[in-house]
């Protein structure tokens, strides 16, 4: 007797490990099949996003960063965590590709994305065939420095063997540039349908245009891509998004968009181990309206299981993205923990008064760590840095844990009321710009209140900070010059006011070149091309800049609380 009850109790142990087994490989994100089929596909997804846009040699690329920053936030929102590179030398960019294989790349059961926007070049080798390379701000160009070239830059023969690396069974990487595909064939083939083939190891690649072409700054390959991934680019209709669909779908609108300028490739990798499957978005930041409209409209023929697997189904979708969201959250209630404990460390370092290179050093690790955040912030403005942070509280859970009180990290004081603005008349919005009669435009994402014309005729740089505290405009006294990254922020680049500046309409900016402050000196920003300026025998990163005649307009800021 005693026998039996041990060999019952061994049985119901071995079935309950079973069990948990199979309940732990069903866990994680999984689809149906047109027919009915559910295929586990990924524990997660992670991806690696780099934007380059402060080149040293080459042309700068203002908009590569921001590109970047929209496609990690548009991931995040998809529920993937995101590592986000900025600006990365050679070695800081192999270094993340490193870590993406043996990080993030590692865990078998996981999609991993990559996202690359900078530029790119093409090199013909001996036997005619053509390398593509992908490039770091610190890389020299070709035809000036070919072996300097050859030490920085990333060839894609590089990125395939990072590719093949990586232990996950779905990769899929994309390029907001352009140069050779060779290392893909390219496929024109129709979309199919998700099958259990899907699910098969594979290496996709995607690139914004052909090697002959030239990719704009201005970049219609991202503005794809996110409307894609919104759901655009489900072409089959099946809800979900897979890597052959997202190729076609950019290689079509990109093509129409940009009157055939510029023609995206796309494909799988040339190894018969590595090209059978297809990355597949089953993400719950995905636009399910398509998905809900064709279950309102199917014709479903007197099963009510079949009806009820479908519904269960949309509520599971509904559960992956309320989960996705808490999952989001937390990671950046964790980081934002992080950055405070950083950031009082950081005031213990300046309070010191010690040494500037080491106060230098210590943002320059803060930059490294937090590369959203300190974009185009200057080095010691962490009340900048802390306002970037809870711009985005909509809950108020960022501030409680952030809310600076004194020191470095205090709040700007208040150094007048609204009063003036409240009593004034409006006279107009664009966005988060509201315009005063009293020639003020306010900036309710920043809290930054706005002179809304410049001088009209220019300053001379020995008389800017003169004209700024005789100013009382709107009446108030308090006017400063901005910083050069206030006046980046106010810059938008898919803005036009009547002069044909990048910047709101409720501004009347008459020239392009506006004054403002970088490191305590004073320079320019082009409204016209986002550059700084610099004096006729400056050099920026070895390399002379965008130069002006020096004087240049004055657009005055304050800030309100």
């Amino acid at each position: 007797m005693k026998k039996m009850s041990l060999f019952l109790i061994l049985s119901v142990v071995v079935v309950l490990i079973i069990s948990s087994h199979l309940s732990a490989a069903t866990r994680g994100i999984s689809v149906v099949s047109k027919h009915g089929q559910t295929l586990y596909l990924y524990k997660d997804y992670q991806a690696l996003v780099i934007g380059v846009s402060d080149y040293e040699r080459w042309p700068k690329l203002p908009n590569a960063v921001s590109d970047a920053i929209e496609i990690a936030e548009k991931l995040r929102g998809m529920g993937v965590e995101v590592k986000l590179v900025l600006d990365p030398t050679y070695r800081e960019m192999k270094t993340a590709l490193t870590d993406m294989v043996y990080g993030m790349g590692s865990e078998q059961n996981r999609g991993v994305l990559f996202f690359y926007a900078g530029h790119g070049e093409t090199e013909t080798m001996a036997d005619g065939r053509k390398m593509g390379y992908i490039i770091p701000k610190d890389c020299p160009l070709l035809a000036r420095d070919p072996r300097g070239f050859a030490n920085h830059a990333v060839s894609m023969r590089e990125i395939e063997s990072t590719s093949m690396r990586i232990r996950s069974k779905h990769v899929l990487m994309l390029f907001d540039s352009c140069f050779s595909g060779a290392l893909f064939a390219l496929v024109r083939a129709v979309p199919h349908d998700i099958t259990e083939k899907s699910t098969l190891p594979v290496r996709q690649y995607i690139t914004a245009g052909r090697e002959d072409e030239e990719v704009p700054d201005q970049s219609m390959f991202k503005r794809c891509l996110l409307i894609g991934l919104g759901g655009d680019a489900d072409l089959t209709g099946d809800g979900y998004i897979t890597g052959s669909e997202l190729g076609m779908y950019l290689s079509d609108k990109v093509v129409n968009y940009t009157h055939r300028q510029q023609h995206p490739q796309y494909g799988k990798i040339n190894n018969p181990d590595l090209d059978r499957g297809d990355f597949v978005f089953a993400l719950s930041g995905l636009d399910r309206k398509k998905t809900i409209e064709r279950v309102k409209q199917a014709k479903w023929t007197a099963k009510p299981e079949k009806s009820q697997l479908d519904m269960d189904a949309l509520l599971a979708k509904i559960r992956e993205k309320e989960e996705a969201k808490k999952r989001a959250k937390e990671a950046l209630v964790q980081q934002v923990k992080e950055l405070r404990d950083d950031l009082s460390k950081y005031k213990k370092i300046v309070n010191a008064k010690l040494d500037e290179t080491i106060e230098l050093a210590a943002w320059e690790v803060l930059r490294k760590k937090y590369p959203e955040w300190t974009h185009k912030v200057n080095p010691g403005d962490t009340a900048t840095l802390v306002r970037r942070v809870l711009a985005k509280d909509s809950d108020g859970v960022l501030r409680q844990i952030i809310e600076p009180t004194d020191g470095p990290l205090a709040k700007p004081k208040q150094v007048s009321s609204m009063s003036t603005v409240l009593t004034a008349s409006e006279i107009g919005r664009d966005g988060s710009y509201i315009a005063y009669a009293v020639g003020i435009v306010l900036d309710t994402k920043t809290n930054l209140m706005w002179t809304s014309s410049d001088d009209g005729s220019g300053v001379n740089s020995s008389d800017v900070e003169a004209y700024a505290k005789a100013s009382n405009v709107g009446g108030y006294t308090d006017w400063r010059i901005p910083t050069i990254a206030e006046l980046s922020d106010l810059f938008e680049f898919y803005e036009q006011n009547k002069h044909g500046f990048h910047i709101t309409k409720l501004i009347d900016l008459s020239d392009a070149w506006v004054w403002g402050i970088e490191i305590g000196s004073l320079t320019a920003l082009s409204f016209l091309s986002g550059n700084r300026s610099y004096g006729p025998n400056d050099l920026y990163g070895g390399n002379r800049v965008e130069y002006h005649d020096p004087s240049s307009r004055v657009l005055l800021v304050r800030t309100v609380n």
